[in-house]
């Protein structure tokens, strides 16, 4: 009968008889003396009476099922004989009647089990004078089992949805059942699950409507957010399930593969970055990238594109293979040493899904070209003695290397007459210094050693000398001088006095006069200028001295003097030169004087008759010059009457004096600085002119006549007779001279004003101050304004300093585009060429202005070779994780020195693990600043399986960290991956105890997921599992190992159960055969070990184990029904009649104990225990009633007779019963005990059937 029927039908009974109950009462008492009620509960909670019905003389009591045994049932309401009242079959209750204190109660022994479908309904068989009536005992189902949850199948789902019922099922089985109010009659059992927090906001269970029984109950999984692969391939939690109001619980792992859609483009695995390769050198890598849908595994095909098309033949990648390679690559040729281009990692069977990674190869150059000349012309011609910029169509130096190997210093050497000159002074190459392709310039800056009459300078060689740290190379230009009038005729001397009378004839030789021209090809002629010409001879005269042009000057007449008209004759000589070439450059003339003294063979001082206007005479003057009036020559008369006069001019530099605005200046000054030259017509008339002194050369000259000494000369004028024989001889007079300014001083430096420190900020605003250049010029109003201008030395530094060209005040005019820099290349200070200028004359000074370093650079973190650093898990204190070079390209050291941080506002955790330490070194002449990442000292450990898998490490570089003036920062982010060590042992689940049938098949699942948890990395193999029994043993002694009932004979413990790997996780514990005969409680020991031993990445990993024991609870299954060995079928007892005892053993008529009865029934428990029972045959109904049953062991009972005083010498037919605990009944047996009177005579006693024998 179906359970659920049975018990809505006693459901609805035990109310029916509850509303007949006081029918079923008053309608008729139950045979013999009772009160009402005929039964009261022991345990009124438990127990209640229900009625008795007449029909079927039935007691009718429910009971709670479990209840601990023994106890007492109920009370009858009994009040007759007590011998009247027996139980003649206790059923399956083991129920015995207890005489206590005059009442009688009914003591269960036996447990009662609602899930027991047998015993939802047990009778015990009361014998009440004779009577029979029947206690009816019905269990009531009571909340005393858990549930159990079991999946259906394995669970996957698909990721990206949400509010999504699964196809994912479970049942939920509990043994008191889902029928409404089955619990104790009124309640409704139901089924509650708790999730774990984190998978409570995931999951859900939605009940299946209609999909279980009143026994079991179906579930899918609701997912209520979308799942992400990638995040979590599978989820495995606990959930517990409970009944109602929580009373029992069960676990059950969960197990949800999340199944990937293919929805993610590919992931690169193995990137490409940047990769530093030599020049002309091939190179190969793998790049490799992995399906983004990582459960899908999508083959992945690749593609290479270069920033500029051009490149594409040096680079290609494997299309399925990912290889990258890089053919050789000559930079020099390119002129480029960075290729970037983009690889393209997609899927092979859909390109939709792409990714890319951008690389980039740069190419480290090698010092494999020289500079090399580009030089057109190399013949050159030019004049000689001539500053000029050497004509070049093309003057190139092009080394195609980079960096230091493309840097190279400028040189020049001649080489004269076979001879190599190292001190070039008469070349200037700009730039003394190249990198790469430079354009040059050759200039002669000192033209005077470039003379074509040093016959060696003709013709020679300039060789310019270009040199690297390798190569070095020449490059040769012949140089060829034109020769051109370069040279100026040189008079012995300026001026040649001789005296001669004046009476000297024709031919008289005068003078010889000497000139020299060092010009070759050129000559030189000698003209006298004078009118005297006419009357005097110009020869010239073989020279023995080279280049020297001799000259004599002779009369052509008689009479040439006449000392009565002039006693001094002044001849005006000009020499000039004759070489003219295609230059077309001046004819040189050069002027000297000839002075010839006439000597002639004289009461009245002589008069001085000064001229009108105002004379003047220009500083600097050459000898001989003139003061003049307007331009005309000044004339001062000297006159005598006396006709023997001998008059003679004289200055009295005693009494002469000059100023200068107004102040009075010392006499040595302007002393001697002008001399009379005088004209004497006849003795008594003299004719004076002043003039600058022809015996002091130019230097001097400008020293005393010089418009910035004075401005005005008082100048005393003396006029004496020598031959005057009565005094006075002589008279005197102020003459006024003015001193004409001329632009003949250069414009100077004032004081330190070149060698004066200034400074200017790096990156100084336009119009921001530098200073002044102090500059004068000692000349007049009319020639003393000074313009400034400048030339940076360094081309690199044009355009950031200009001077104002009226005052002289330095300021930067640095824009935008061209700030001034000092940090590349460090720049310490800025040199200035400062040349002032009055219009005609010109100096030169060399101004340095410092650069004040500016804290304008930021520190630069180098490029990491790997973003992702992976090391293993619990590392030791102090351990170097990442060392991080960082540059700063400022100049001074305080803003080139950087301090280091971690980035704890962003990454606050930082501070747990991890400090960063200070290092430096030096490279190129700067300072790499290092930061050490390292596991911090007493910090807390690194262990990825209690904490983070990784780490975003954010380092801060800030530069000046020793000052409060401004700073730079910079960040670089780096991934501290914590790969695995193998420290955690797995840990086993908790199971609660598993329950079996023992009609449970070989392969059958105990537990279907089998899950140790393991915290270490569940990529690696220090997760996975791999699981074995170790023991299996009896848990208890109600184990019974047997294999009486088994299919195998030779089955042992050993093969009861078997766990068999599932995946590298899980495993299957199963049955490991059919467990037919192995009913109890069973020690399973299972050993979970992790498979450390397998981890490439740690070489002392090693497997580690664990182990936990399961309890198994194989029920009993009721496989057979009992069979009745003892007594046999028709059996025929004989027992003495008279000799028996009440209660004990029954002695045949041998005078030996009757065998016990017995069964046979190899079920376990309750299954294998035998009952048995006595009931009457036929018209003999009440024939049992006479015997009694006493248990002896499962399967023996004895036979007693209680009341010996009511057997009769007769035979009593009676029917033999047994019932296993399962209810299954054993096949009846018929037996006659007879009780033979051993003293009286024999008699054949009536039965129903005769007997035969053959009396053998």
């Amino acid at each position: 009968m179906n359970a659920a029927p049975q018990r809505c039908w006693w459901t609805q009974m035990t109310w029916l008889l509850l509303l007949l109950l006081p029918s079923l009462v008053l309608a008729q008492a139950p045979p013999g003396t009772w009160q009402q009620p005929y039964a009261i509960p022991v345990d009124a909670e438990k127990v209640s009476f229900i009625g008795y019905d007449h029909l079927s003389t039935e007691l009718r009591v429910s009971m709670w099922e479990e209840m601990v045994v023994p106890f007492k049932l109920v009370e009858l309401n009994y009040h007759g004989a007590e011998a009247d009242i027996k139980i003649t079959n206790s059923g399956q209750t083991g129920a015995v009647l207890l005489h206590e204190g005059g009442k009688h109660f009914i003591v269960i022994n036996n447990k009662m089990d609602y899930e027991v479908v047998a015993h939802r309904t047990s009778m015990v068989y009361l014998s009440i004078g004779g009577s029979q009536v029947f206690l009816a005992i019905d269990l009531i189902n009571i909340l005393d089992n858990a549930p159990v949850m079991s999946s259906a199948g394995p669970c996957s789902v698909d990721e990206g949805l949400e509010n999504y019922l699964s196809n994912c099922e479970y049942i939920v089985f509990h043994a008191d059942g889902f029928v409404t109010n089955g619990i104790l009659g009124k309640d409704t059992n139901v089924v509650e699950f708790d999730l774990p927090e984190t998978n409570a906001e995931l999951f859900m269970f939605e009940e299946v409507v209609g999909g279980g029984d009143n026994n079991n109950k179906k579930f899918k999984l609701k997912v209520l957010k979308k799942l992400d692969y990638t995040q979590n391939a599978v989820y495995s939690f606990q959930v517990k399930v409970y009944d109602l109001d929580r009373t029992h619980d069960a676990s059950q792992n969960i197990v949800v593969q999340v199944k990937n859609v293919e929805s993610r483009d590919p992931v690169f695995t193995r990137p490409f970055t940047t990769q530093r390769v030599d020049e002309k050198s091939p190179f190969s890598t793998i790049v490799q990238a992995i399906d983004g849908d990582t459960g899908l595994g999508r083959q992945i095909c690749y593609e290479l594109v270069t920033e500029q098309e051009k490149y594409g033949q040096y680079f290609s990648i494997g299309n399925e293979t990912g290889e990258l390679k890089v053919e050789p690559i000559n930079r020099d040729y390119e002129q480029n040493e960075f290729y970037q281009f983009t690889i393209w990692a997609y899927k092979c069977h859909n390109r939709d899904f792409n990714e890319s990674n951008v690389g980039a190869i740069i190419l480290n150059d090698l010092n494999d070209s020289p500079p090399l000349f580009s030089v057109e012309p190399t013949q050159l011609k030019f004049w000689e003695n001539t500053p000029m910029e050497l004509d070049f169509e093309q003057f190139t130096i092009d080394d195609l290397d980079l960096g230091p190997h493309a840097t190279y210093s400028v040189d020049l050497q001649e080489r004269v007459s076979n001879e190599l000159l190292e001190d070039v002074s008469s070349f200037s190459i700009t730039p003394r210094s190249g990198y790469q392709r430079v354009d040059f310039t050759l200039t002669v800056v000192n033209p005077a050693e470039l003379d074509y009459e040093v016959v060696a300078r003709q013709k020679f060689e300039l060789l310019v000398t270009a040199k690297e740290e390798v190569h070095t190379t020449v490059q040769v230009l012949n140089i060829e001088l034109l020769n051109w009038n370069d040279e100026v005729p040189q008079f012995e001397q300026d001026t040649y006095r001789i005296n001669c009378k004046e009476t000297v004839g024709e031919g008289y030789p005068l003078v010889t006069v000497h000139v020299t021209d060092r010009d070759i090809e050129d000559s030189v002629e000698l003209e006298i200028l004078s009118n005297i010409r006419r009357d005097l001879n110009v020869t010239e005269l073989e020279s023995t001295v080279d280049k020297q042009y001799s000259f004599l000057i002779s009369t052509n007449r008689n009479d040439v003097f006449d000392w009565d008209i002039a006693s001094e004759v002044v001849v005006q000589l000009q020499a000039s030169d004759t070489l003219q070439t295609e230059k077309n450059e001046p004819i040189h003339q050069l002027f000297a004087q000839l002075i010839i003294t006439v000597l002639d063979v004289n009461n009245k001082p002589p008069s001085i008759v000064l001229p009108r206007g105002s004379i003047k005479i220009e500083e600097n003057s050459a000898p001989g010059t003139v003061a003049s009036i307007s331009g005309d020559d000044a004339t001062i008369i000297g006159t005598d009457p006396d006709s023997s006069a001998e008059l003679v001019f004289s200055i009295d530099w005693e009494k002469s004096y000059a100023v200068k605005t107004g102040v009075t200046v010392a006499p040595s000054v302007f002393e001697d600085c002008l001399v009379f030259q005088v004209n004497r017509t006849n003795p008594n008339h003299v004719v004076g002119k002043l003039v600058v002194n022809p015996d002091y050369d130019q230097e001097t000259i400008n020293q005393k006549l010089d418009y910035e000494a004075y401005e005005t000369l008082f100048l005393n004028i003396k006029l004496e007779d020598l031959k005057q024989e009565i005094p006075p001889g002589d008279t005197e007079t102020l003459l006024v001279i003015q001193i004409g300014d001329v632009n003949d001083n250069a414009p100077e430096f004032v004081g330190n004003t070149l060698t004066d420190e200034r400074f200017v900020l790096e990156e100084a605003t336009a119009g921001s101050i530098v200073g002044t250049i102090a500059a004068i010029d000692k000349d007049g109003p009319l020639y003393n304004k000074i313009t400034y201008s400048l030339r940076a030395t360094n081309p690199n530094h044009a355009g950031w300093i200009s001077i104002d060209p009226l005052t002289g005040l330095l300021s930067v005019i640095a824009t935008e585009t061209n700030r001034i820099n000092c940090d590349v290349p460090i720049t310490a200070d800025i040199p200035l060429e400062i040349t002032i200028t009055d219009g005609e004359f010109t100096a030169s000074g060399q101004v340095s202005v410092k650069i004040t370093d500016t804290n304008n650079q930021k520190p630069l973190f180098s490029v990491l070779d790997d973003q992702i650093i992976r090391i293993l898990e619990k590392p030791p204190v102090e351990t170097e994780i990442q060392r991080l070079r960082v540059t700063d390209l400022d100049r001074d050291e305080p803003f080139h020195t950087a301090a280091f941080e971690l980035d704890l506002r962003t990454y606050p955790e930082l501070q747990r693990y991890f400090d960063v330490v200070r290092d430096q070194e030096n490279e190129n002449d700067r300072m790499i600043n290092i930061a050490l990442v390292r596991v911090r000292p007493n910090g807390e450990k690194l262990d990825r399986d209690a904490g983070p898998a990784q780490h975003q490490i954010k380092v801060i570089a800030i530069d000046n960290p020793n000052s409060s003036g401004p700073r730079n920062s910079n960040d670089m982010t780096f991934t501290l991956v914590l790969l695995d060590v193998n420290d955690n042992r797995p840990e086993l689940p908790v199971h609660g105890e598993l329950k079996l049938s023992e009609n449970t098949a070989e392969g059958v699942a105990i537990v279907d997921v089998f899950e140790a948890t393991d915290r270490d990395d569940r990529e690696t193999p220090n997760a996975k599992i791999n699981y074995r029994i170790l023991q299996i043993s009896a848990a208890d002694d109600s184990s019974q190992g047997s294999t009486i009932n088994g299919d195998d004979p030779a089955a042992t413990i050993d093969t009861l159960f078997t766990v068999v790997q599932r995946d590298d996780y899980t495993a299957h514990f199963r049955t490991g055969r059919n467990l037919k005969g192995f009913y109890g409680t069973w020690a399973v020991q299972i050993e979970a070990c992790d498979r450390g031993d397998e981890y490439e990445l740690d070489p002392n990993s090693v497997k580690l184990c664990s182990s936990a024991t399961y309890t198994v609870q194989v029920e009993p299954f009721n496989y057979m029904a009992p069979v009745i060995d003892v007594p046999w079928a028709d059996e025929r007892i004989r027992l003495r009649f008279g000799e028996q005892s009440n209660g004990q053993p029954l002695v045949n008529t041998q005078g030996t104990i009757i065998p016990n009865f017995s069964a046979t029934d190899t079920d376990g428990g309750l299954y294998g225990e035998v009952t048995f029972s006595l009931q009457g045959r036929d018209e003999n109904a009440q024939d049992h009633t006479y015997f009694q049953l006493i248990r002896v062991d499962r399967h023996h009972v004895r036979l007693v007779v209680p009341n010996v005083d009511a057997i009769e010498a007769r035979s009593y037919q009676v029917t033999v019963l047994a019932r296993d605990g399962g209810g299954r009944e054993a096949t009846s047996v018929n037996v006659v005990i007879a009780f033979i009177n051993m003293t009286g005579d024999p008699e054949f006693p009536e039965e129903s059937s005769p007997f035969e024998t053959d009396f053998t």
